[in-house]
């Protein structure tokens, strides 16, 4: 990630009631080099299925064995999330979201 803060605009309802569609949030893009991502983290990273589009996600599980992080949309019902494209690595999430 070559920015260390950056706002971003949220698009879709996926991450409702946390985040609505068309706020902005600040994504700390430096923060996982210094730590590890947690459970309940709020992150983005790039839509495996379209690399072009920024998704945002809530971290929910992290498999210690693969070292591959759980991602699902706080509105389940309208997400497209973990259970559509899989598990990421850590390389794979471009920031976690600080402020909302």
């Amino acid at each position: 990630m070559s920015w260390p803060l950056k706002l971003i605009k949220i698009s879709g309802h996926s991450m409702e009631p946390t985040l609505k569609h068309g706020s902005l949030a600040l994504v700390n893009g430096w923060i996982y080099f210094l730590r590890r991502p947690q459970s309940g983290n709020v992150v983005v990273f790039k839509n495996p299925a379209r690399p072009q589009e920024i998704l945002c996600k809530r971290i929910t599980a992290y498999d210690d064995e693969t070292k591959k992080y759980e991602l699902r949309g706080d509105n389940r019902r309208d997400s497209f999330d973990s259970r559509n494209f899989g598990i990421l690595k850590k390389e794979q999430i471009l920031g976690k979201v600080m402020g909302y």
